[in-house]
């Protein structure tokens, strides 16, 4: 396994709030300092509790859900994702984010943060 070294930021935490009001970027994951992660291209189960499970620590495993059906779909088209999908609805309602167009798919709080942004709805899947 190879090393990647994630870059880090001096910048300090900040709460939302407060960045709101001095106009900064919102929160990144660049924001706190993160530790180094061993990357895997392919890891054996036996592997995986030898090497990273025994020691603890994070691990990214590129590749390791590409045979799962629902991926091997969503890789061929969005309508192959979509009929896999609707093979596996029982009729069942879901919850489902309702926002306006504007907010870009960007579903937060309101600016007064006393609300979200978006309505929440049990919606059927289909």
């Amino acid at each position: 396994m190879s090393v990647i070294h994630y870059r880090r930021l001096e910048r300090s935490f900040r709460p939302f709030a407060l960045r709101n009001q001095l106009d900064l970027n919102p929160i990144s994951i660049f924001d706190y300092d993160l530790p180094e992660v061993d990357l895997a291209t392919s890891l054996s189960r036996d592997e995986f509790e030898t090497q990273v499970r025994s020691e603890g620590r994070p691990v990214l495993v590129k590749g390791l859900v590409d045979s799962w059906p629902i991926v091997e779909a969503a890789s061929t088209s969005h309508e192959q994702l979509v009929a896999y999908l609707k093979q596996l609805d029982v009729g069942a309602s879901v919850p489902t984010f309702v926002a306006p167009p504007r907010m870009e798919g960007r579903y937060f709080y309101s600016e007064d943060m006393r609300r979200f942004n978006f309505e929440m709805r049990d919606a059927p899947f289909k």
